[in-house]
């Protein structure tokens, strides 16, 4: 078989790096570059045995040995035809099963992981890891692919919704760590991502809620269309899954998947090593990392992120900056969504407790992005203990009325 394009690095150097300094000094200066390149493209049904795509992304090359590591659901749901795949087109894949959730996102699991490529014997040039399964799965692979032997190629195929929009796209990695959410954690790409919409037939409904925040999050701060799309009927894109069990819903939620991924890859395309701490994809994700640790395994994330995008939305109300009836609308479209508007945990203590570590990581600045109209973001700074009061006040008086 002919090497595929995508099996080559994506980390390539852009042009001959250069040095400074002379061989009797005593200083010398190091200059190089490394630009990323990696492809995200969207497939239908890639267990099918007559589909080549998976062969032909993840198997091409000088090796066609492949460590396959599933999520373990994953592998119940579809560790069957995943092995008949592999069989029918006699593929040298070899798959573990492993169980990932946010609970177990740590170090420990990270180890596992090593311990599977060790007792496979990976060839880190030539024999990219594949990894199946939700986000919490494809952060971790991609940690160890980027410390394992200073760096491995790993090629993505995410099975959730919040895969398929957010953490199957972009080239952030992490563990959680003492209490805090993806503190330990590198910027390594994938050599691809493959998008199967497919797996969202058998996604509990709960996890399309959770996928659908990341996609509402990129529709209030970027896209118009993208939040008319989702308002106009949340309760069936919840219930079909997207369209994957509705052929009728199927066109406006492909293109729901569409928008959102265009759009989050086109803020993250520019800043992918996060140089510009203004960060429109940040939009609730100022307070939700702690309220989702402090409460774990309570809320997933997409539910934290939805408590953070009200608190968010309602500071920028108290600013003068999102008229009432905008507000009640990403309240009422998030609700109709499956998605927490208000929690006990969502307290003034711990939103103060939020911003300081959301400031401390933003270069201490706040640089809270929030909504000034579906579509159109700001950020704020300077955001005091009395108005997240206020904002949580005028949250919960709407909340009640939902």
């Amino acid at each position: 078989m002919t090497p595929s394009p995508s099996l080559l690095s994506p980390l390539r150097p852009l042009e001959e790096p250069t040095l400074t300094g002379s061989p009797t000094g005593s200083s010398w200066r190091v200059s190089a570059a490394l630009p990323v390149s990696y492809s995200v493209r969207t497939c239908q049904d890639l267990l099918d045995p007559d589909n080549d795509d998976l062969e032909r992304e993840a198997f091409g090359g000088p090796s066609r040995r492949r460590l396959i590591i599933v999520e373990q659901k994953v592998f119940d749901l579809y560790g069957t035809r995943l092995l008949a795949y592999l069989n029918h087109r006699g593929l040298p894949g070899h798959v573990v099963s492993l169980a990932a959730d946010e609970s177990v996102k740590n170090q420990h699991l990270a180890n596992r992981v090593v311990d599977a490529i060790d007792g496979f014997g990976i060839d880190r040039k030539r024999e990219p890891i594949v990894v199946i399964g939700g986000g919490v799965l494809l952060d971790v692979v991609g940690w160890v692919a980027s410390s394992y032997r200073r760096g491995t190629p790993y090629i993505r195929i995410p099975t959730t919704l919040i895969g398929l929009v957010d953490a199957g796209v972009g080239i952030k990695t992490a563990v959680n760590h003492n209490g805090h959410k993806n503190i330990i954690g590198s910027y390594h790409p994938p050599v691809s991502a493959l998008l199967d919409s497919r797996f969202l037939v058998t996604l509990p409904s709960r996890h399309v809620s959770n996928g659908m925040a990341e996609i509402a999050k990129m529709g209030l701060m970027c896209d118009v269309a993208l939040w008319k799309l989702i308002a106009a009927q949340p309760d069936e894109l919840i219930r079909t899954g997207l369209g994957s069990t509705d052929l009728s819903m199927r066109p406006g939620g492909q293109e729901i998947l569409s928008r959102a991924i265009h759009s989050m890859l086109a803020e993250l395309q520019p800043n992918l090593w996060e140089k510009d701490l203004h960060r429109l994809v940040d939009f609730g994700h100022t307070f939700s990392p702690v309220l989702e640790m402090a409460v774990l395994p309570e809320l997933l994330h997409g539910e934290a992120v939805a408590l953070d995008m009200v608190i968010c939305s309602a500071l920028s109300n108290r600013r003068g900056l999102l008229a009432d009836g905008p507000l009640e609308e990403i309240m009422a479209t998030l609700s109709r969504l499956g998605l927490p508007v208000d929690h006990p945990a969502t307290t003034p203590e711990l939103l103060d407790r939020g911003l300081a570590q959301a400031t401390a990581h933003r270069g201490g600045m706040q640089r809270i992005p929030v909504p000034v109209e579906p579509g159109s973001a700001e950020f704020l700074e300077g955001v005091t203990s009395d108005e997240l009061v206020d904002a949580l006040d005028r949250v919960r008086r709407i909340a009640r009325d939902l």
